[in-house]
């Protein structure tokens, strides 16, 4: 694993990627509350599934069970697609989002959690010395510094009331119509990005949440929305070299109208706001002037480099090449929205196993629902699918209000937004309104080698 380590100290492979999250030298390329912030997770994530890959191969069979290179050949990193298990009562039991299947005793862990300390009581990460960065157990507060029960060992709130709002119809419907980067950016950021980190609130909660393997599922299905927004839009046949403001453009900070938007411009040494191009290098410093040596800064990317997926006769930057599917959200029927005679390039969901073989999901029943309610908006109300698709997000948004608490109005403000940063379709901006005497607080894929 040598050439994979950098040589600055004894931290594990793995701990390297949270000091790359966590490094605030990355803050001036722009990862967080900017333009930049979906390229610069979507490298982050082929880097890690790189990392993964490598020390499978090499020392896949010393591991217990023993891993064959076979068997690393058909891997990739898996997204949790949280938009089919979201909550619509969440004050009121069972909530679906606990019940996924992505929560188990032997992997990731279960929904069970120490109801005093918030620790993970399950699962292969349940030791006390997992964290590269001590977290304590206050869920609206988990600093990396001092606090109650500051220990190493993973802490997870899985509060249902703080999990996304956000249902297949509603994903589909921003998809669709956010067609300008300006307008989906923001979303991508917000919306689609904070309320798994708020649902799970401590170390995912603070710039040092790969400490939380959680991360890397819900940020390959960030990564996902990214490629269906893409995909939906034709935004797939563009060429790099043919990048265009609509498709990207300068955004410093996405998080206008929110009280830490201040905070969150990316300044230079003068001070200015930084103005993000396609060709602006995304930087992924361990510390300070100090790169990883599997990524020399002379290979830092762009978003320009990044834009597309590579394919097997033209991976892109540092070797990239993967697709997204099977896809239910793609392949539902409410996905006729997107561009006529769409192929569907980057979420291909045409796979080896088709649906029907393998065993039904509890998804399967939230996209049947979804699947008829659709067709009677058209065929029997005569409604055109752009029509019926946004009715159908609408009511579910008006159906499923977001409720801010404060315990969830600090947690939000903990990663560095508000309430008025994650508005839907059919919030009204008045109950969005942050009370102005809170205080904010100071800290701030099914992806495959082909």
């Amino acid at each position: 694993m040598d050439v994979w380590r950098t040589g600055y100290g004894p931290e594990s492979l793995y701990q390297i990627f949270v000091q790359i999250h966590g490094n605030g030298a990355n803050r001036q390329s722009g990862w967080h509350y900017t333009s930049q912030f979906p390229w610069a997770h979507k490298a982050f994530c082929w880097l890690y599934e790189s990392a993964l890959f490598y020390v499978g191969v090499k020392e896949g069979s010393l591991m217990t069970p023993a891993i064959t290179k076979a068997e690393m050949c058909d891997f990739a990193l898996i997204y949790w697609d949280w938009e089919t298990t979201y909550d619509i009562t969440p004050n009121t039991a069972p909530y679906p989002i606990l019940s996924s299947s992505v929560f188990d005793s032997a992997l990731m862990g279960s929904s069970n959690k120490d109801t005093t300390t918030y620790k993970v009581t399950d699962g292969s990460f349940k030791a006390d010395n997992w964290l590269y960065k001590q977290v304590n157990s206050n869920p609206t507060n988990p600093q990396t510094t001092t606090g109650p029960n500051y220990d190493y060992h993973l802490k997870r709130n899985m509060d249902p009331k703080n999990a996304p709002k956000l249902d297949p119809t509603q994903i589909m419907q921003t998809i669709y119509s956010k067609k300008s980067y300006t307008d989906f950016c923001p979303w991508i950021c917000s919306n689609a990005h904070q309320g798994i980190h708020t649902f799970f609130a401590f170390s995912m909660a603070t710039m040092y949440s790969p400490d939380d393997p959680f991360f890397w599922l819900h940020h390959a299905n960030v990564d996902r929305y990214l490629h269906l927004w893409l995909d939906c839009n034709e935004y797939d046949k563009v060429l790099p070299s043919a990048i265009k403001p609509v498709h990207f453009t300068s955004i410093n900070p996405t998080t206008n109208g929110t009280s830490s938007a201040a905070n969150d411009i990316v300044k230079d040494s003068n001070g200015a706001a930084v103005v993000f191009t396609a060709d602006t290098p995304i930087t992924f410093w361990v510390s300070s002037g100090k790169a990883p040596t599997f990524l020399p800064s002379t290979q830092f990317p762009t978003a320009r480099q990044l834009w597309t997926c590579g394919t097997t006769t033209t991976p892109g930057w540092n070797g990239i090449k993967y697709r997204y599917g099977p896809d239910d959200l793609a392949k539902n029927i409410i996905s006729s929205v997107c561009a006529l005679g769409n192929t569907w390039t980057y979420v291909n969901y045409g796979a080896k196993k088709r649906s029907a073989e393998r065993p039904p999901r509890a998804s399967d029943s939230l996209y049947q629902n979804i699947t008829q309610t659709f067709i009677y908006l058209t065929e029997e109300k005569g409604m055109n699918p752009k029509e019926a698709l946004d009715k159908m997000a609408w009511d579910n948004c008006k159906a499923n209000p977001n409720v801010w608490t404060e315990e969830s109005k600090k947690i939000l403000r903990g990663i560095g937004l508000t309430p008025s940063s994650t508005k839907r379709i059919c919030d009204n901006a008045d109950d969005l309104k942050d009370d102005a005497g809170d205080d904010d607080m100071d800290m701030h894929m099914n992806m495959s080698h082909m």
